[in-house]
C-alpha cells in the first residue's frame, strides 16, 4: 500500500504557507508526516521512499541529517519543490506543478544515484565536514546569501520579499572580489586566481541560483562537479540569460578532486552559509558516496 511505501517531511513555513496545505492533503491520504526529523521515527518506519516538501534549504537540512546518522541508503528521496530556489528538484524535473496527488505514480517512476560530496573545512583551531548535492561556492554569492539570511528576519516571509532582498544583497556586493592570496588546487592542476576571480562555483546538478542553466543531463552521474569561475558582471550576466533561454553556461573544468587555501574566504553548500573565519583555511571537497532519487525527466 502507498501509505507503507512512503514518509513526508514537511517544511510548513515553505511555499507561502504552501507547505501547511500539502500537509493536510498527505494526512487525508493516510501517509505519516513529520515536520521534525526524529532519529527514532526515522528507523522505526517500513517507508522505503522519503517525500521532502520544502526548497533547496529543506533538501539540505535533511540529506545532512541522514548522513550524520547513517541512513544514507534506507530511503530513495522524492521532492515536492515549494522553496524558493529548488533547483535539485529541478534538475529531476519535479515543479511547482507536479503536485502530490500522484505519488502511486511517483514511486514506480525512474529512479537516479546522484552524488553526494563532502568538504572538509580545516583551520589551526577547528576542523569541520560538510556535505552538499547542489553545489559549493565560494565569494560573491555566498557573501549575498549571508546578507540575505540576516535581512528576510526582518521582512514577512513572502516570495516577493524573498525577491526583492536577493536583488538588494546582489547589486549591493556586486563587485566583491575573493582574496589575492588565493590558492586553488584542482585534479593536481593549479588553478590561478586571476584579477582575482569574485566567484567560484563547484555543479554537482544542471541548475545554480533559481534556475540558471549550468550543465546538461549528463551532469547529474558524471561523479564530476562542473567548475566555474566568475571574473566580472558580464558572467553573471550570462548566467542570467540562460534562464530565459535554451543556452547553457559552459564549465572551465570537470573535476573530481579540489582544494582551495585563504584567508577570510566566505563559504557556502546548498545555500547555507558556513559560519565564517579570518583564520587561513584549506578546503578540500571530494566524493563521499550517492544518493537515490526519484527522476521524473530522462
Amino acid at each position: 500500500m502507498l501509505q507503507q511505501q512512503i514518509i513526508a517531511y514537511v517544511n510548513p513555513a515553505s511555499g507561502d504557507g504552501l507547505g501547511k496545505k500539502i500537509k493536510h492533503i498527505l494526512s487525508s491520504q493516510h501517509i505519516e508526516v513529520i515536520d521534525r526529523l526524529t532519529l527514532q521515527q526515522l528507523i522505526q518506519t517500513a517507508a522505503t521512499h522519503l517525500l521532502i516538501c520544502g526548497g533547496d534549504g529543506t533538501v539540505h537540512h535533511v540529506i545532512d541529517y541522514l548522513v550524520k546518522h547513517n541512513l544514507l541508503n534506507k530511503f530513495i528521496l522524492i521532492l515536492k519543490p515549494i522553496g524558493t530556489g529548488n533547483d535539485l528538484a529541478r534538475s529531476l524535473g519535479f515543479t511547482h506543478t507536479s503536485i502530490v496527488k500522484n505519488l502511486a505514480q511517483l514511486v514506480n517512476c525512474p529512479k537516479i544515484s546522484l552524488p553526494l560530496w563532502r568538504l572538509s573545512r580545516l583551520t589551526p583551531t577547528s576542523q569541520h565536514d560538510y556535505f552538499f548535492i547542489n553545489y559549493a561556492s565560494f565569494g560573491m554569492d555566498a557573501i549575498v546569501q549571508r546578507q540575505v539570511n540576516k535581512w528576510r528576519k526582518l521582512l514577512p516571509k513572502k516570495r516577493f520579499s524573498t525577491f526583492l532582498v536577493y536583488t538588494l544583497a546582489f547589486f549591493h556586493h556586486l563587485f566583491k572580489k575573493l582574496p589575492k592570496d588565493m590558492q586553488m588546487f584542482s585534479d593536481d592542476l593549479t588553478i590561478k586566481n586571476e584579477r582575482p576571480y569574485c566567484n567560484i562555483i563547484l555543479a554537482n546538478i544542471n541548475s545554480y541560483a533559481g534556475g540558471s542553466r549550468v550543465g546538461n543531463k549528463e551532469t547529474l552521474t558524471q561523479a564530476k562537479l562542473n567548475f566555474f569561475a566568475i571574473k566580472h558582471f558580464w558572467n553573471y550576466l550570462t548566467l542570467l540569460i540562460t534562464r530565459f533561454s535554451w543556452k547553457t553556461a559552459h564549465p572551465l573544468h570537470a573535476i573530481q578532486h579540489f582544494t582551495l587555501r585563504g584567508h577570510n574566504i566566505c563559504i557556502q553548500v546548498d545555500g547555507e552559509v558556513l559560519p565564517s573565519t579570518k583564520e587561513l583555511t584549506e578546503v578540500t571537497i571530494e566524493l563521499a558516496g550517492y544518493l537515490p532519487f526519484i527522476r521524473l525527466v530522462e
